[in-house]
């Protein structure tokens, strides 16, 4: 703060050098003890000179009681201690009379005049006010006595600026993180002063300079080395600076053998007062985060059928990380382990690439049994270092590997040869949708080598095949038999590629349907025949007259006759009623 006293006075805090005030004295510096004379200053009547005094060491000293003695001091004698009160008035009081005598003791008569009235106005109020205060000496100044108490009017009113100076006691240096771990805001604090100069160790300002004069309360951008993944970055500020001013406190002079009533008051003058606050920071950069990797292997397949994994990754990938996996076979009533000894399936030779989060297939595997298949999936930073791997047997990384459907038959058991026969195949297990069954018929006579080939097939549904998405019973169509003998069946059931999961045996008990022949037909014997009556001896009987017949045979031998032809019809429609049906067989056979 700058205030102006008339055209002379000079800036508050402007001066340097001590300040004593001597029991009646105010010198500017700590003195010698040397006779004094009249400095700056102006007579008030028989109140004698009012202003500054100057020793012979060339010192300006001010009266710190009104109408004391000015005691020339002895070397020898002089006796000094610093206190912090003197007569009652407070720190910046006694900061304020240090600032008078240091801005005013040395300039002009007025202004040495108007100090040392402040000086007495400050440290006895009450004793200045019964001597008719500042007017009951200028009015002893005459015509300069105006000018003097415009002066100390404006003292008084700048003295009210001047406080006890002293360092702060409250300070810091506060790092705030910015986006990066490598930039933030610095603000630098204590309370009492304005500025400072930062000094960053580890860090640097935005402009590239590690030292900067800065104001306090404003942030500045930092910069800092960037630590490695998992490391840490460490920095610290230290703002420093000094406080100018009057400190609230003020030394005793006087002389050994004259006792209180001549102690002396001396100024400490104006000073520096350093100050330093630090702070630091740490900057811990954590570790990229760790991907995960998860599986949803394909949960079930029949034995034969390809099975694959699926690797989930998530999180943060470096590029250049690898995946690679594993398949281990669990057969029914093993324990569970996933080691060299039941591994099937490896692709350490073939490891995915990956650089991001996702979903990568496994390579296929061609399932050879029965059981659990235990995928492992393992992934591995750049370096080959594991991050991440599956565990034995989890649900989500097992496929089952299911049996084949297996079809058997119910054959019909036997039929007249020229009745109609048929197959039932009976398909049990997990059946794929799309899935066929087809039946084939094969004819062995009598005596004939079991065999089942295209020689003696006699029926085929390869032509006509029954589509099927589940177990069950499946009849085959009708076959109207032809040939005595076994009629063998054989069925067939294929995957919806094609490929035969399951068949039957060719002459096994169920798939055999025996062809009976025709029962014989029954001879129908002779119709038997009525002996001819006895013979009657005849009676002479008169002859009769003629009517114009040539003469009838006897009744008797008439119907003998008409009985005969009769038997022998029925004997010839019997022989050729048999020899047609015996004809209508061999055709059969044929």
């Amino acid at each position: 703060m700058t205030v102006n006293i008339g055209a002379r006075m000079r800036a508050i805090l402007a001066g340097t050098g001590a300040v004593a005030i001597a029991a009646g004295l105010l010198v500017a510096s700590a003195p010698a003890a040397q006779a004094a004379t009249h400095g700056h200053g102006i007579r008030a009547g028989d109140r004698g000179h009012i202003g500054s005094y100057l020793t012979e060491s060339g010192e300006y000293v001010l009266c710190g009681e009104e109408e004391n003695e000015v005691w020339p001091g002895v070397g020898e004698s002089v006796q000094e201690e610093t206190v912090s009160t003197w007569k009652q008035a407070s720190g910046d009081t006694l900061a304020q009379v240090n600032w008078a005598i240091d801005q005013f003791a040395n300039t002009d008569d007025y202004s040495a005049a108007a100090a040392q009235l402040f000086i007495w106005s400050a440290i006895d109020p009450g004793t200045f006010a019964s001597k008719g205060g500042v007017t009951g000496y200028t009015s002893l100044m005459g015509d300069a006595g105006t000018t003097v108490e415009q002066y100390f009017n404006n003292i008084t009113d700048a003295s009210a600026a001047v406080t006890a100076a002293t360092a702060p006691v409250e300070g810091s240096v506060e790092f705030v993180e910015g986006s990066t771990p490598a930039t933030g805001t610095v603000t630098a604090k204590a309370t009492g002063a304005s500025s400072g100069t930062l000094t960053l160790t580890g860090a640097t300002f935005e402009d590239g300079s590690s030292s900067k004069t800065v104001n306090l309360g404003e942030t500045y951008k930092y910069t800092a080395p960037v630590a490695a993944p998992g490391a840490s970055t460490s920095f610290s500020g230290t703002v420093a600076g000094t406080v100018k001013g009057y400190p609230a406190e003020v030394s005793v002079w006087g002389v050994a053998d004259r006792g209180d009533a001549q102690k002396t008051l001396l100024g400490a003058g104006p000073k520096e007062f350093p100050w330093e606050f630090s702070g630091q920071a740490r900057v811990d950069v954590p570790l990229p985060p760790v991907p995960t990797i998860t599986t949803k292997a394909i949960a079930s397949v029949t034995v034969g059928d390809d099975a694959h994994d699926v690797a989930i990754v998530k999180g943060e990938v470096q590029a250049g990380s690898k995946i690679t996996f594993e398949a281990f076979i669990q057969k029914k009533g093993e324990k569970l382990v996933c080691d060299d000894t039941n591994k099937v399936f490896d692709t350490k030779n073939s490891p995915i690439e990956i650089s991001k989060a996702g979903e990568y297939t496994s390579g296929k595997y061609t399932t050879k049994e029965v059981g659990n298949l235990n995928w492992i999936e393992t992934l591995r930073d750049p370096s080959g270092k594991v991050i991440g791997k599956g565990e034995c047997g989890t649900p989500n990384e097992t496929t089952v590997v299911k049996p084949l459907p297996t079809i058997t038959t119910k054959a019909i058991p036997s039929v007249t040869v020229g009745d109609k026969a048929h197959d039932v195949a009976i398909v049990t297990g997990e059946v794929k949708k799309g899935s066929t069954i087809t039946f084939e018929a094969f004819i062995q006579k009598t005596g004939e080598k079991l065999v089942c080939e295209d020689a003696n097939k006699v029926f085929d549904t390869k032509g006509s095949p029954i589509e099927i998405s589940k177990a069950g019973e499946y009849t085959s169509e009708e076959y109207v038999t032809a040939t005595v003998g076994n009629l063998n069946w054989i069925e067939t059931l294929r995957d919806p590629s094609g490929k035969v999961i399951g068949k039957g045996d060719c002459g096994a008990p169920n798939e055999t349907t025996v062809v009976n022949p025709l029962p014989p037909v029954p001879t129908t014997p002779p119709a038997a025949t009525t002996p001819p009556a006895p013979s009657t001896p005849p009676v002479a009987t008169p002859p009769l007259a003629t009517t114009g017949a040539d003469g009838m045979l006897p009744l008797g031998l008439g119907t003998a006759g008409v009985l005969l032809a009769a038997a022998v019809a029925l004997l010839i429609t019997q022989r050729v009623r048999a020899k047609r049906e015996l004809k209508t067989t061999e055709q059969i056979a044929e």
